[in-house]
């Protein structure tokens, strides 16, 4: 629980690892998360936010409503697709995790195309969450090449940085080769 007092309550979120945060406040209100920086990162006007969480990173959330608030945080898993995907990450998301699982063994292009101003970024993780590809630019159009094993289920990661456009992206994965053999 958070208590609120003069309608604002400050709370502080430490994430250890790399993760999604899913934070929901009750009663419905307006909140407000800053980075170490005090620099906004997400805005949302119905009580809930996406915080794309780094290891030992800290936000500092700032909750707008009166009485008594009672803050819940869980981890988001990234859920299963298939490409093309279609999404959106509006000013309360700073971002959305997949997990592509590519049909046979081969060299893939992972293409993200954003939709407006928003600044999208694009970032493929292997297991253990470990960074194995990323694309980053001023604008919502990134791609990747990389190696993958049929099967082999890869962790796509589609963060927002500014808080201008919709937020609306399409993720898409194409074969583009077979694996790099060595001769002799």
């Amino acid at each position: 629980n958070v208590s609120s007092a003069d309608g604002g309550a400050w709370f502080r979120i430490l994430e250890r690892d790399y993760a999604l945060l899913d934070l929901r406040v009750t009663p419905t209100c307006r909140l407000t998360a800053y980075n170490d920086a005090g620099e906004v990162v997400a805005t949302s006007e119905d009580g809930s936010l996406v915080l794309s969480a780094y290891s030992d990173y800290w936000f500092w959330v700032l909750a707008e409503g009166r009485g008594a608030l009672r803050a819940e945080l869980t981890r988001r898993l990234p859920a299963p697709a298939t490409p093309p995907f279609s999404g959106r990450l509006p000013q309360g998301v700073m971002a959305e995790a997949v997990t592509l699982n590519p049909p046979s063994a081969g060299r893939y292009q992972i293409i993200l195309t954003g939709n407006g101003s928003a600044d999208l970024d694009l970032e493929v993780y292997g297991p253990g969450n470990r960074l194995w590809a990323s694309s980053y630019s001023g604008d919502g159009d990134e791609k990747v090449i990389l190696d993958l094993q049929a099967g082999e289920p890869v962790t796509v990661l589609v963060t927002r940085y500014n808080k201008s456009g919709s937020g609306d992206f399409l993720l898409e994965m194409d074969r583009v080769g077979d694996f790099r053999v060595l001769d002799g």
